[in-house]
């Protein structure tokens, strides 16, 4: 690995990129694909009949002078058809179903006597099976060499990338992604997610308030973007010497920036109070506007000198190299 410089003290991986091959015609492909993605497999917790069933087993095992879950509540929450009395599947509202994923890819390759070229252009827009959250990927590559002069061959390497993420802001400090997904499991199925079952009114009755699945929605509580940009270049040139002689010259850069913009929302969820028919409000100060932005440069290149001589059934090779990162 020494040819390639101290960074493959741990050994190398040799990428051969495409290019277009001596004397092939102009070639151009196009390749798309459209798909809808669900979820096959997820825990689903307990409908409230069968909840409402183990907390009464529950006062049971623990010999509960007074039982607050009578059998008649049981078959009540079974129903689920009387108010009060009414349940909640969680995951129909946090899993959407058949979030689309469509991708488009254009390249083209060829090559004269003297010169080849290839050139990719790629597109990926795809939804997750989350509400507002959503990946995009623009991306190109494009490699060409030639032949300039007897013994001289240049040629380039550039690719780009730029990746967006969008996500409804968290209202916690755990993962954006991954509060949905622990709101199935953890919400009680006894909950509405409306106060009295008004849809202008986030229901602030519940065991965990921040995990309400209509607080997943960034009308409500904001969005989140975050995004790469990202840009290589290798450029290279060989020589060839009389008397055995090569040189390799190689140059490259390496440009990644990431942004990430967070802004988030107040909110308030409420409480119906029966007796005045009023709901009240228990405000959500979770406000904030959040901008960040980084830059990576990498900078590296290399010379290389070699020689070679065959002397009738024996050989002599030489290299030496230099290179600054």
């Amino acid at each position: 690995a020494t040819v390639y410089g101290f960074r493959a003290s741990n050994g190398v991986v040799l990428v051969t990129t495409k290019k277009g091959r001596k004397g092939q015609k102009n070639d151009v492909s196009v390749s798309s694909y459209y798909g809808l993605q669900n979820v096959t497999r997820y825990p689903s917790a307990s409908n409230a009949g069968d909840y409402v069933r183990a907390l009464a087993e529950a006062e049971q095992n623990d010999n509960a002078l007074q039982r607050t879950v009578t059998a008649e509540m049981i078959e009540k929450w079974k129903a689920g058809t009387e108010p009060g009395f009414q349940g909640t599947n969680y995951r129909d509202y946090i899993i959407q179903k058949n979030a689309p994923q469509k991708y488009l890819n254009l390249n083209t390759s060829g090559a004269s006597d003297n010169i080849g070229y290839y050139l990719s252009l790629g597109h990926l827009n795809q939804d997750a099976v989350l509400k507002d959250y959503n990946f995009k990927r623009s991306n190109f590559q494009a490699n060409m060499e030639g032949t300039v002069l007897k013994d001289i061959k240049i040629g380039a390497q550039l690719s780009g990338r730029i990746e967006s993420r969008h996500n409804v802001a968290s209202t916690t400090t755990g993962n954006t992604f991954d509060n949905p997904f622990l709101a199935i499991l953890t919400m009680w199925p006894t909950e509405r997610l409306y106060a009295n079952d008004n849809p202008n009114y986030i229901n602030a009755d519940i065991n965990n308030p921040l995990r309400n699945p209509l607080l997943y929605d960034e009308d409500i509580v904001g969005a989140e973007d975050n995004v790469w940009n990202n840009f290589a270049g290798i450029f290279y040139a060989s020589f060839k010497f009389p008397l055995g002689f090569s040189a390799k010259a190689t140059y490259s850069y390496n440009y990644k920036q990431n942004k990430n913009e967070l802004q988030r929302k107040n909110f308030n969820t409420y409480t119906y109070v029966s007796s005045t028919d009023t709901y009240r409000p228990l405000a959500f100060n979770l406000g904030l506007r959040n901008k960040l932005r980084l830059e990576t440069k990498e900078n590296f290149a290399q010379f290389q000198l070699n020689y070679q001589k065959s002397l009738g059934e024996h050989a002599i090779s030489a290299l030496g190299a230099f290179e600054y990162a």
